[in-house]
């Protein structure tokens, strides 16, 4: 298998937070500075002209986290009101064939939640180029990404619903 391109910055905390994962978990990857020809013609363009770093494709780790809050959700059934735990398992995924394993952390996806609520509001046509992006990106399924319990907030922490 050839080696995950990383395209991120030396100076990047969050490009450095990859790259910590990749090492501890002994994932060969090289790390290429975002200004090569191919990333201006390829990897720009299929992250919708945004300039993040690090360029990594996060949706397959959503889709786990949400699994296996999911599954921790028909296990446990929390009572309504009780925090929301920031571990909730594992989410086990795969990224270009390589098998990886991440915290699945319920505060995210009452993130997304409020994103997913503004796109939820947008006129017709505005929701429309928003589809539209997302789709060029690879992403629309984060905007159908759900849990099957509700997060809210009370006393500045995440609670379940």
């Amino acid at each position: 298998m050839a080696a995950i391109k990383l395209y991120g910055s030396p100076f990047s905390l969050y490009t450095g937070r990859v790259r910590s994962y990749f090492i501890k978990n002994g994932i060969d990857y090289r790390e290429i500075a975002p200004i090569s020809q191919h990333y201006e013609d390829h990897i720009l363009p299929a992250a919708g002209g945004r300039r993040g770093m690090p360029t990594i494709d996060f949706v397959p780790e959503t889709l786990a986290a949400r699994d296996a809050i999911n599954e921790l959700l028909a296990s446990e059934n929390p009572a309504a009101g009780s925090v929301a735990q920031r571990f909730a398992g594992f989410a086990n995924f795969e990224v270009k064939g390589e098998a990886m394993r991440a915290e699945a952390q319920p505060f995210r996806f009452y993130l997304l939640k409020r994103v997913q609520g503004e796109y939820e509001q947008l006129n017709e046509s505005d929701r429309g180029d928003v589809t539209e992006l997302l789709e060029r990106c690879d992403m629309l399924p984060v905007m159908e990404t759900k849990l099957t319990r509700d997060i809210g907030r009370d006393n500045n922490l995440e609670v379940w619903c």
